[in-house]
């Protein structure tokens, strides 16, 4: 960081960021759920995060804040470190310090700037991460179909009961997830399966600009570094 009171500023964000890292940690955001089953997922969570630093409910509703006003109220004015957070948001979620949650960034400094925090690098490469994933899909009995189309979501008595696809074949199942965008799901969706006042609020949802990761490896040999 840079300028004469840099280095107090960001002093007083990691202080600030502290117990809201502590909190995500103690609490994990996969175990939040929004039916009964938090009471299995999110129950056995409760006593680490019962014992937060400083109480666990009164920064609770920080973590909802745009990261912006945390650096805000941090007193963070340094240029150069609100760009780099910036970045860091960016990075993370494809927007700014302004439309990041601080619940991301908290995760994120609970882990990025631990004393003896490393950058690790999966054996394989990232490749190796998905066909790990697929590995695990295919352990449990599913199957993952590649170049395949789904032409409507199938929807009964109000539930979406599986997939219909552009070969004419329905796979059906207990829960399906979507994973296509808002404005493509509504092209998915049978014109009578929502109410035309949800399909219009989705409709409307404004799109964010999209971006791309470039990562370059270079050969260093012969290079003076």
């Amino acid at each position: 960081v840079s300028g004469g009171g840099a280095k107090q500023e960001w002093d007083g964000l990691m202080e600030a960021m502290r117990p809201l890292a502590s909190m995500v940690e103690a609490l994990p955001v996969a175990a939040l759920r929004f039916d009964v089953g938090a009471a299995v997922s999110a129950g056995r969570f409760l006593p680490k995060f019962l014992q937060v630093p400083g109480g666990p409910f009164g920064p609770a509703s920080q973590l909802n804040e745009p990261f912006s006003a945390t650096l805000d109220a941090a007193g963070v004015r340094d240029r150069f470190a609100r760009r780099w957070l910036d970045l860091l948001c960016f990075c993370l979620s494809g927007l700014s310090t302004k439309g990041t949650v601080t619940a991301e960034m908290a995760m994120m400094f609970g882990e990025f700037y631990k004393p003896d925090a490393i950058m690790d690098y999966p054996v394989g490469g990232v490749k190796s991460l998905v066909q790990s994933l697929v590995e695990g899909l295919e352990k449990h009995g599913g199957q993952l179909r590649l170049r395949t189309r789904v032409e409507e979501l199938l929807v009964e008595d109000s539930r979406c009961v599986g997939v219909r696809l552009a070969s004419g074949e329905e796979l059906r199942a207990r829960n399906v997830i979507c994973g296509a965008s808002v404005w493509d799901m509504l092209n998915l969706l049978p014109a009578e399966s929502a109410p035309s006042g949800w399909r219009r609020e989705r409709e409307a949802t404004p799109a964010s600009r999209s971006f791309m990761h470039l990562h370059v490896g270079f050969d260093a040999t012969g290079l003076n570094l």
